[in-house]
This record gives structure tokens, sequence and C-alpha cells, in this order.
């Protein structure tokens, strides 16, 4: 056989070993993400917001889909605050629909402007232990797995590299586009991690439009947050009032609570509280968000009394109620 041939050969020789050692490190590499895609696919869930104008009853309605995370066995779901953008000017309708097809009622929580968040309380949702977030920064070049609702598809993956870390608010640039729909999906590590959530994207020029690559708050700068939540996942105090409210926006523009359900029976009950009323503050606490109502139950020790103020058909007045256990 010619010299000539036979250095064709080896060459052909060592190009299909190298192909068939590449397609085994994908093969792994394969395994590795559908794995990690599997264990967290039941806390990935899809946050839908349904705004219509108050002042127009017979406007179209307008509704927001995205992603969240189930955080823990209290029904903590954190997304990004763009998905309920419009509710200064909206009264927001808020559910989110799990794993399994089904649909939960979502209250508002809590929101952070500067992270770019939003925490919803989803009280029929459990997940089980805390979910792991990532200690330790990113860097240019890490992986990063995208887990979300894509154009109805969900959970979807996306496997993408960070790009790096935006000085004017510390947030990280992911280097593909985030997908419609992924606003609030969380991202994981190559070890399957919690990393951080998806909450927005960087802004094109107008004159060249083309895919923006989409922006991270890390799981780090997120800590707070989840510490806070962490210490209520963790608190055995089950006191309660037994009635279910949520946010809605005021002619001024502020938030307040409204009474959307008294449980038969429950301390709320027999106190008098009625569906409908508006709950503006208890003691000397105001209360806007769900997020103060909750934290101020779980405070409380069971036989405590409370004077709850709240308006009634637009008239004002005070409820004493007495905290219960469960």
């Amino acid at each position: 056989m010619p010299n000539r041939v036979l250095k064709l050969v080896a060459a052909l020789t060592v190009a299909v070993s190298a192909d068939h050692a590449g397609s085994t490190v994908l093969q792994d590499m394969e395994r590795e993400v559908s794995g990690i895609a599997s264990r967290v696919a039941s806390r990935v869930v899809t946050v839908q917001a349904s705004f219509r104008n108050p002042n127009d009853e017979n406007a179209p309605g307008i509704v927001n889909v995205g992603t969240g995370l189930l955080l823990d066995s209290l029904g903590h779901v954190i997304t990004a605050s763009s998905v309920l953008s419009g509710m200064r000017v909206a009264t927001p309708v808020m559910t989110v629909i799990d794993n399994g097809d089904r649909t939960h009622e979502a209250l508002l929580y809590d929101v952070d402007s500067t992270l770019r968040i939003a925490v919803l309380y989803v009280p029929t949702m459990e997940a089980g232990p805390p979910i792991h977030a990532k200690r330790a920064d990113w860097a240019p070049g890490y992986f990063a797995l995208v887990v979300g609702n894509s154009f109805g598809v969900g959970p979807a993956v996306r496997m993408t590299t960070v790009s790096g870390q935006r000085a004017r608010d510390g947030f990280w640039q992911l280097s593909d586009p985030a997908t419609p729909g992924f606003s609030g999906a969380p991202v994981f590590d190559s070890r399957g991690a919690f990393g951080g959530i998806i909450v927005g994207e960087v802004a094109g020029q107008a004159r060249e439009p083309r895919p923006s690559p989409a922006v991270m708050v890390t799981a780090r700068q997120l800590a707070p947050v989840m510490s806070r939540i962490a210490a209520l996942s963790g608190n055995n105090n089950r006191s309660w009032l037994g009635l279910s409210v949520r946010p809605f926006v005021q002619t001024d523009g502020g938030t307040a609570l409204v009474v959307s359900n008294v449980i038969g029976g429950s301390p709320a009950a027999q106190a008098g509280f009625l569906p409908g009323d508006v709950v503006t503050r208890v003691d000397t606490v105001d209360v806007n968000f769900v997020s103060d109502l909750a934290d101020w139950v779980r405070r409380s020790r069971p036989g405590y009394q409370a004077t709850v103020r709240i308006l009634r058909q637009g008239v004002e007045q005070d409820i004493r109620v007495t905290v219960g256990s469960r």
C-alpha cells in the first residue's frame, strides 16, 4: 500500500476515534443536563397575571405569562416582577400552573424593585425541603441551564453560558436571549444548584433590532430574600386568622388588601370579617401587601387579641380578632 494511502487511512482512523470519543462526551453531557432538568421540573411553574382596566370593564384584558420557581413547602414562588407589570394601572389576578397542569390561586407576597423580582404565596402548593442555592460566584464562560415556560411548552430547557457581570446594577448577562415566557425562569449551574432568576433582557439599539441577551439576578444577590422566606419555612408557629386576601390598586395608586374568602368557624369568621372587606391596618402596622399581613400573623402568638382596621362599603371601622392556632 502506498505511503500516501497509509497516511490517509491513519488520519481517518484518528478522526473516527476522535468523533467517537466526542459523541461519548456529548452523551454524558446530555444525561447530566436531562438529569438536572428532571430533578427541578416539579419546582418550575408557569405564572400568569391577568389585568383589566378598572375604569373600563369592556376593554380587553391583558395576560402576562412567565415562569416561577417554587421555593419551599409553604408555597412561596419567586418570579420576575416584570411578569406582574401593569399592577399600577389595573387589578391583577394571579395564577400559578404547576408541573401537573393544575391551576392555583396566587397572592402577591412581596416585590423587590431593586432586584426586579416578586414573591408569590400559593397556599395550595408545597415542594418539600428548601431548594439548594449556588453559593459561589458566577464567572464568564460558566455553563447555565435555564428551565422555564417557552411558548406554552414547559418546562423547556435551554443550555447557555454566562457572558459577564454588568457594572451598573450587578446583574449577570447570558449569551442567549430570553425566549418569551422565560421571564422569571430559574437558572441552574452545572451541578444543578439554583443560581439565579431571569429578570429581563439587555436593551437593543432601535436602529438595529436583534434578539437581546437575557439578564439574571443571582442566587447570592437573592440571599437576603431567600433567608427571610427560609426563616418562615422553619417556623413551627401555626398561628392563623382564617381569611384569604388579595392585593388591589386603589384610586390613589396605593395598594391595599381585600378579603377574598373567610373560612367558616375560623377566628376571622368569629370576629365578623366578610368577603370584600378592605384591610388597611393591624394594630399599629399598615398592611399593603400580603407579606405585611402574613408576617404579622406568623409573629403573633395564638390567643393574642388584635385590632384590625377595615373599610366596609367605604366606611372605616375596627374589628377585634383573637389569633388562633392550627
